[in-house]
């Protein structure tokens, strides 16, 4: 859904399971993956650096721990937060209906504000396995995970300077297209050069964003220095992993979140129009998909 595309300029671990727990779904192997997000997690992070079976040992207690603390206390955050979605998206229907109302921007804001108050409680429940995590790994592992993220951030830098401006903005159009007929089915003409409009007035924040990220990397490299230390100061090491799990935005910029801000009043407009132009069988099509969606949850729930 719209929620899904904003979501999509988050980055990390936190983005990948709220997208797939909570934005996607609809489908039982979302269930599967979440029932065995331990192990998946661990391979996430082995995507980056390979770990020995005592290693995995220690940190599996805390990943088990946090699982379960989400599944706890955030799982049926995200079901009351979907059931609204799915009342107000249902309120926008037949305009003889005693329910109807148009979905205003204030509505849509709170969605978004919803999105990133829970992309702040997964970083604060991960901030404990990354912590064990990363006091676990030798110099020889430090040095390998700093590498691979180096090499994934000049990749994505060669990726984006593959494309001229005009085509990204169309590549972003087609990401987005997709997954609007993800939930509502295929899009009209309209909507279509409704969302083209969108695209052409959101701020290219990729660069920015990148160098965001080489600001990240390169903090990395301090506090693992800092850890390195004969007699080093833990409670600075930690409060150095911390800010880069949880406060990560101090790292950002005011370039950076000026157009994020930006963004975010186009993408609150864009989400409030497009839901109260969808058409009857849009809606449908909607409403059955977040249905899907909060079944997979209770599921899991149960």
């Amino acid at each position: 859904m719209v929620v899904q595309l904003y979501a999509r300029s988050r980055c990390g671990l936190a983005a990948v399971l709220l997208i797939a727990v909570t934005l996607v779904g609809g489908c039982s192997s979302y269930q599967l993956a979440y029932n065995n997000l331990d192990r998946l997690l661990l391979g996430y992070v082995e995507d980056y650096v390979e770990l020995s079976s005592v290693q995995r040992q220690q940190i599996l207690p805390t990943v088990r721990q946090w699982h379960r603390q989400h599944r706890q206390q955030q799982l049926p955050e995200y079901r009351q937060w979907l059931l609204e979605v799915r009342q107000a998206v249902n309120s926008t229907g037949d305009a003889e209906m005693a329910l109807h109302r148009e979905l205003d921007d204030k509505v849509a804001a709170n969605w978004l504000t919803t999105i990133d108050e829970s992309w702040l409680e997964l970083r604060r429940g991960a901030l404990p396995s990354a912590l064990v995590l990363i006091e676990q790994l030798d110099p020889i592992q430090q040095q390998r995970l700093l590498n691979r993220l180096q090499q994934q951030l000049d990749k994505q830098w060669r990726q984006y300077h593959k494309r001229t401006a005009v085509e990204q903005a169309e590549h972003r159009y087609q990401i987005y297209l997709k997954r609007l007929q993800r939930w509502s089915g295929r899009l009209h003409n309209s909507q279509q050069q409704q969302l083209k409009r969108l695209v052409g007035e959101l701020v290219d924040t990729r660069p920015l964003w990148l160098a965001y990220r080489q600001r990240w990397i390169d903090r990395l490299q301090q506090a693992l220095a800092l850890q390195a230390k004969p007699q080093h100061d833990i409670q600075r090491f930690r409060s150095a992993i911390e800010t880069l799990v949880v406060a990560s935005n101090t790292l950002q910029g005011d370039s950076l979140q000026r157009a994020m801000a930006s963004n975010r009043q186009q993408w609150v407009r864009f989400t409030s129009r497009f839901i109260n132009g969808l058409s009857a069988q849009q809606r449908d099509h909607f409403i059955t998909e977040l249905d899907s969606l909060i079944g997979d949850i209770e599921q899991l729930l149960s």
